[in-house]
C-alpha cells in the first residue's frame, strides 16, 4: 500500500519511472540528431549489441554524460558507412553526429537508442582538429624542424617503429635483404600499435625509447645477415627513424594527425622517415617528417638508392683513380725509358771520348818510358858499380881486416872492449879469434 501524505505528493519508484517515461516520450516523441563524443564503447560478441558512454566536454571538463545503444541489427551498416566515409573504424575518442530515440526503462534507466549517424560530421571534426594542429605547430615554429635534418648519405642504422607482424615491415626487410648489393643494414624494431585510440601513446613511447640510453633493446634486430635476437645498447647510434605500416589498409590513419605525436616528430633529433601505406591526403606526421614515402617498400628503395649513389661514386672514383694511376705509370715508364736511352748514349759517348784520351795517354806514357828506361838503366848500373866497389869483401882483398866484438858487431873503438873479452878479426881468407890482454 502506497504511503499517503495530505501535504505532499509521494511517488513510488516505479510510479516515478513511469511518469518520467511518459514525460520523455511526450517531449521527444520522434527521433532526433545528437552530437557527442564516444568516451567508451563495448561490443558484446554474444548479442552483437553495442553499448556506448557518450559525453560532452568543454575545456576538458565533462558537461553531460549519457548511455547509448546500437542494436545488433543496426551496427554493421552504421559501422560500414562510417568507415567508408571517414576511413576510420567506429571507435572510442571520436566525435559523432547520430540519429537517436530517447528510451527510459524503470530498471535500466535512461539511454539513447541510436539507429543512424552522419559520418561527414566526424570527418569534418577530424579535419578541423588536423587544421588546428597544423596552425599550432606553425605558431610553435617547429613545423619544419625535422625536415631541416639531413638524411645521412649512408643510412645503415635504422630504428623502425612498426607492428612486428605488419606486412609493411616485412616488405621493408624483404626489399633490403634481396638487393643486388648486400649493404650491412642494422634494423632494430620498436614495436607499436599503428591504429586505434592507443596508437598515439604507443608510438610516442617508442620514440622515447629510441633516445633513452638506459633502455636495452630486447627485441629483434636485422643486421644484413639475417634476423637475430638479443639485447644491445640503443640508439644514439641510429642514423634515422622509420615509421612504417602497410598492406594496402588505409583505415585508421587519424592517429597520425595527432598534435602531440606530430610535435614529437618535429622535435625529434634524428630524421624521421614515414611510409604508412596510403595515397590519399597526407597525415600531419607525414607532413612534418624529414622524408615521406607512401609505402614501406618505397622507404626501403629510397634508402638503398642513397647507398647506391655512394657506391656508384666510389666505383667511379676507383675507376678514375685506376686510369690516373695507369696513365701516370705509363708516363713515368716512358720518361724512364727516355732517360735510360739518353743515359746509355751519354755513357757510350763518355766511354768513347775517354777511351781515346786513355789511348793517347798510353802512347805518351810508352814514349816517356822508352826514354826513361835507358837513362835509369845507366843510373842503376853506375850505382851498382859503386856499391860493388864499396863491398867489404873487396876491401879485405886489399889487405884490410874487420874486427868484431863478442856480439858480432864491427869494432870501431878499442875502448869498447874489456880485458879478457874475445874478439874476432876477419881477413880476406879466414878469421882470427883473439883475447884482449889485461
Amino acid at each position: 500500500m502506497d504511503f499517503q501524505d495530505e501535504k505532499n505528493t509521494v511517488y513510488s519508484l516505479s510510479k516515478l519511472a513511469e511518469e518520467l517515461r511518459f514525460a520523455i516520450y511526450r517531449t521527444f516523441p520522434d527521433q532526433f540528431w545528437v552530437q557527442a563524443e564516444i568516451a567508451k564503447m563495448n561490443i558484446y560478441p554474444r548479442s552483437g549489441h553495442v553499448y556506448l558512454d557518450l559525453v560532452e566536454k568543454e575545456n576538458g571538463t565533462t558537461q553531460a554524460q549519457m548511455r547509448g545503444i546500437i542494436w545488433a541489427n543496426d551496427f554493421p551498416e552504421i559501422s560500414r558507412k562510417f568507415e567508408l566515409v571517414t576511413r576510420e573504424p567506429f571507435r572510442e575518442g571520436l566525435k559523432v553526429l547520430f540519429l537517436a530515440r530517447c528510451n527510459f526503462h524503470a530498471s535500466f534507466g535512461f539511454s539513447l537508442w541510436i539507429s543512424d549517424l552522419e559520418p561527414s560530421f566526424t570527418l569534418g571534426e577530424l579535419s578541423r582538429l588536423k587544421n588546428t594542429a597544423i596552425r599550432q605547430l606553425h605558431q610553435d615554429k617547429i613545423f619544419d624542424l625535422n625536415k631541416q635534418l639531413p638524411i645521412p648519405a649512408l643510412p645503415l642504422r635504422i630504428a623502425v617503429i612498426s607492428a612486428e607482424t605488419s606486412k609493411g615491415y616485412l616488405d621493408f626487410l624483404q626489399v633490403i635483404h634481396h638487393h643486388a648489393v648486400s649493404y650491412r643494414f642494422e634494423v632494430t624494431l620498436f614495436p607499436a600499435l599503428l591504429q586505434g585510440d592507443k596508437a598515439v601513446e604507443s608510438i610516442r613511447e617508442q620514440l622515447v625509447k629510441i633516445l633513452d640510453a638506459r633502455f636495452q633493446i630486447p627485441d629483434t634486430c636485422w643486421s644484413g645477415a639475417g634476423v637475430t635476437s638479443g639485447s644491445r645498447e640503443p640508439a644514439s647510434g641510429f642514423d634515422l627513424v622509420a615509421i612504417i605500416r602497410g598492406g594496402g589498409d588505409e583505415i585508421g590513419m587519424t592517429c597520425f594527425d595527432n598534435y602531440e605525436l606530430a610535435r614529437d616528430v618535429c622535435n625529434f633529433p634524428l630524421p624521421v622517415v614515414t611510409g604508412i601505406g596510403h595515397s590519399t591526403n597526407e597525415t600531419l606526421v607525414e607532413m612534418v617528417a624529414a622524408l615521406n614515402r607512401i609505402t614501406p617498400t618505397e622507404v626501403a628503395y629510397d634508402l638503398i638508392s642513397r647507398l647506391d649513389a655512394v657506391y656508384d661514386r666510389l666505383m667511379n672514383t676507383d675507376a678514375r683513380l685506376s686510369l690516373l694511376v695507369t696513365d701516370l705509370l705509363s708516363k713515368k715508364k716512358e720518361k724512364l725509358s727516355r732517360i735510360s736511352i739518353a743515359l746509355h748514349s751519354t755513357t757510350i759517348g763518355f766511354v768513347r771520348r775517354h777511351h781515346s784520351d786513355l789511348e793517347h795517354q798510353r802512347k805518351t806514357l810508352r814514349v816517356h818510358l822508352n826514354h826513361l828506361f835507358p837513362l835509369q838503366k845507366t843510373t842503376l848500373s853506375g850505382a851498382e858499380n859503386q856499391i860493388r866497389q864499396l863491398d867489404p869483401k873487396r876491401i879485405l882483398k886489399r889487405g884490410y881486416s874487420m874486427t868484431y866484438d863478442k856480439h858480432g858487431r864491427i869494432l870501431k873503438d878499442a875502448s869498447l872492449v874489456k880485458a879478457g873479452e874475445k874478439i874476432q878479426t876477419e881477413l880476406e881468407k879466414g878469421i882470427i879469434t883473439s883475447t884482449v890482454d889485461p
